[in-house]
């Protein structure tokens, strides 16, 4: 599943780096290019993607907590009417 199933690609993930690069918050940068991008109807997106991604997150401290906590969010509404 991946970074596709999210509806990114290399390019987002090279805009991101460059965004933090010259001094943009990555929490910024992530919830803006990434969170709009999620959509899916695929049950591995609550199960798999997103618990993986909040643990790597995890690693960045407070520099990606509104991310994490749009991730939860999206998982809770996914959770509830079965589609992000």
């Amino acid at each position: 599943m991946g970074i596709r199933c999210l509806g990114l690609g290399y390019r987002d993930i090279k805009h991101i780096k460059a965004y933090v690069e010259k001094g943009g918050d990555i929490d910024e940068a992530s919830i803006q290019k990434i969170i709009p991008r999620i959509r899916t109807v695929d049950e591995r997106f609550k199960d798999d993607v997103v618990p993986n991604l909040i643990t790597k997150l995890e690693q960045f401290g407070d520099n990606t907590k509104n991310f994490r906590k749009k991730l939860e969010e999206l998982k809770k509404r996914f959770e509830s009417q079965g589609f992000v």
